[in-house]
């Protein structure tokens, strides 16, 4: 049975706005601590709840969202970089064929911060770009998805918002015209399809590039 959600205004939803909001006086301190309530968002009040909760504290929907990736791809506190912006770029290291979150890229991405604690955020760019340029054309398809799923999730906050204004302005008795609403949703349509397909494309590279896939994770 899916967990009941939380109810946005409730209560914790204000403990949560609170808490985030005195963790940003020092941002630079408290970046994790900021990252970790971001991620519990869409647990705990829903998928939906990502753009209010942004407006509440006063960030953007993506950069909710990104907080999230980041604390997905380094699950455990001990050994994570020291801040927010080097976790990120080493984010999109990820081993063969796995998920982003699967257990050899996480691994991996903590071995190389156990061996330079002090990484900069420069150091850290180049481990990227010697692996791009180890595992190319292969990762460059993997990248294009990741970044049209944040596109995807920024254009999906933005479709509950329109959905919000619509029950809002019908309230006012507004006048919208139903074709409005009908293009706008078969925009939607149509984006999920293009992501499907895409998908299916890159399910189809990485059959193809199996064995390259295999020496890079073996290091040959």
């Amino acid at each position: 049975m899916a967990k009941d959600l939380i109810k946005i205004g409730s209560s914790e939803w204000k403990a949560d706005v609170n808490e985030f909001k005195r963790l940003a006086i020092d941002t630079d301190k408290n970046i994790w601590a900021m990252a970790e309530i971001a991620a519990n968002v869409t647990i705990k009040y829903g998928r939906r709840s990502v753009a209010q909760f942004a407006q509440d504290v006063g960030r953007a929907p993506r950069t909710i969202q990104a907080y999230k990736v980041v604390i997905e791809r380094w699950p455990e506190i001990r050994g994570r970089p020291r801040n927010l912006e080097i976790a990120s770029v080493l984010s999109r290291l990820i081993i063969g064929t796995e998920k982003s979150t699967g257990p050899k890229s996480i691994a991996k991405r903590y071995e190389l911060v156990a061996k330079n604690p002090g990484m900069t955020k420069e150091e850290a760019r180049a481990i990227m770009k010697e692996w791009r340029d180890k595992t190319k054309p292969v990762l460059d398809a993997e990248d294009c998805l990741i970044e049209a799923k944040g596109r995807f999730n920024l254009f999906f906050n933005g479709h509950t918002q329109l959905d919000e204004l619509i029950e809002a302005a019908w309230e006012n008795k507004n006048e919208i015209q139903d074709h409005y609403i009908r293009d706008f949703h078969q925009a939607v349509d149509d984006l999920i399809k293009r992501l499907n397909k895409a998908r299916e494309r890159f399910k189809l590279k990485s059959k193809l590039n199996i064995v390259q896939l295999k020496e890079i994770e073996h290091g040959r």
